[in-house]
């Protein structure tokens, strides 16, 4: 009996740390841990054109993907859920960013990738909750999958940094969640600023 607990015992703490380690670092259907800024040019895996998508949004009518973004500001698509834990630790940074950079032409815009019909008090709930101050949407799963691309995981959190112009800054792509996230955006954001994204 003594030898089983001795070989039950750490395969459960490995199995335990294991999972806690893969979900807080990135949710994904495939459990991938990613947390990086893609370098060089917009990835050749992300469209450089998007279809101008209808965006149901949370407390105002439906937009278009292209009265979100242009119009002489820079705008942070974050695409997130409420059931992600990455996400929920990423909100304080998305605040935090929201709050610094408004009256400089900055807005946070977070898609959440829940179905509208089944999910839009629960999101409601959850803004509350976290008392976000951001404007908050729902993505289709078309919309998300052209920003994700081909990769079949559709990892989130995914934040997009788009310029003035509308169009997406070079390494304008964040994928997952952590403390950097602030740092990426801040140095993003200041780069759009001065003119030289």
């Amino acid at each position: 009996m003594r030898h089983r607990i001795t070989l039950v015992l750490p395969l459960a703490a490995f199995i335990i740390l294991s999972a806690l380690t893969l979900f807080f670092a990135a949710c994904s259907g495939s459990g991938s841990v990613l947390d990086r800024i893609e370098s060089g040019k917009a990835s050749a895996s992300r469209p450089q054109q998007l279809k101008d998508y209808d965006v149901v949004m949370l407390d105002a009518p439906p937009v278009k993907l292209s009265q979100m973004t242009g119009k002489n500001k820079i705008v942070v698509l974050n695409f997130w859920a409420t059931w992600c834990g990455p996400c929920r630790q990423e909100i304080p940074q998305l605040k935090a960013i929201q709050r610094e950079y408004q009256n400089q032409g900055v807005e946070i815009i977070g898609l959440t990738i829940e179905a509208p019909n089944q999910a839009t008090e629960q999101v409601k709930a959850f803004a509350q909750e976290y008392e976000i101050n951001y404007r908050l949407g729902f993505s289709s799963g078309e919309m998300f999958a052209a920003f994700n691309g081909p990769d079949p995981r559709g990892v989130i959190p995914q934040s997009f940094v788009f310029g003035r112009d509308g169009n997406l800054l070079p390494n304008g792509h964040i994928i997952g969640g952590g403390s950097g996230v602030h740092a990426k955006l801040q140095t993003l954001i200041e780069q759009a600023l001065k003119g030289s994204s």
